[in-house]
């Protein structure tokens, strides 16, 4: 379950809170469109 895969060089525009936030909202959009 790496997701950090593609937001490994989020840190270096955005803050760590907001790049947490942006993961996991589409975490539950996938989890929430896929069932």
């Amino acid at each position: 379950m790496t997701a950090n895969l593609q937001f490994s060089d989020c840190s270096s525009d955005f803050s760590d809170d907001l790049c947490r936030f942006l993961i996991v909202v589409v975490y539950l959009c996938f989890s929430y469109y896929c069932f």
